[in-house]
């Protein structure tokens, strides 16, 4: 186990510095994969299209649920119909109800409706970065080679790294801007 920690960071030592921008967006992919998780179907493992509950508390969709319809003998109902949850296995009785008459899950039907703008937004984000960036070509620090330029230096009318910016006795008192900034206020 040891040895493959050492190969990891020695492999992530390696790769180029994140930005801020960088490192939210992958923060925010990160929120939105495990809400689409909790947001899925465990049956079909899309997002859930018209969830219904089931007697469990657990979630699937409508059109999954009717496939997993099963006729059992219950004690003083006789033949009835159910469900045997997915997840659980707890048995649902529909009786003589329809799987469209289970409890819609509004609250999930809420979420997806969430999770769908946020995916739209993430999505824009995306285009809107890559759009702005592809004049944009990353160099690396003489000073520090391990980091990107990614500020301007408005008194020097140069491009610096961040530890430049932060340590740098040179540019220490003078004003920057943030790169991405300064080409949107150029364009």
């Amino acid at each position: 186990m040891l040895f493959l920690d050492c190969i990891c960071l020695v492999s992530l030592s390696s790769l180029p510095p994140l930005s801020a921008y960088e490192i939210t967006a992958m923060s925010a992919d990160v929120g939105i994969e495990k809400l689409r998780k909790q947001l899925s179907c465990p049956l079909c493992l899309d997002i859930c299209e018209k969830p219904k509950i089931l007697s469990c508390s657990h979630e699937a969709c409508l059109d999954c649920l009717t496939q997993c319809i099963k006729r059992e003998e219950v004690q003083e109902k006789g033949l009835v119909q159910v469900i045997e949850c997915p997840e659980c296995r707890t048995v649902t009785v529909l009786g003589d109800k329809d799987v469209s008459q289970l409890q819609t899950a509004f609250k999930t039907n809420n979420l997806i409706d969430v999770y769908n703008d946020l995916l739209k937004s993430s999505s824009s984000q995306e285009d809107e970065k890559k759009t702005s960036n592809n004049n944009i070509t990353k160099e690396v620090c003489s000073t520090h080679p391990d980091q990107y330029l990614e500020f301007w230096c408005k008194d020097c009318e140069e491009l610096i790294c961040s530890h430049c910016e932060v340590e740098g006795a040179k540019h220490a008192k003078h004003t920057h801007s943030l790169l991405s900034k300064e080409y949107h206020t150029e364009k």
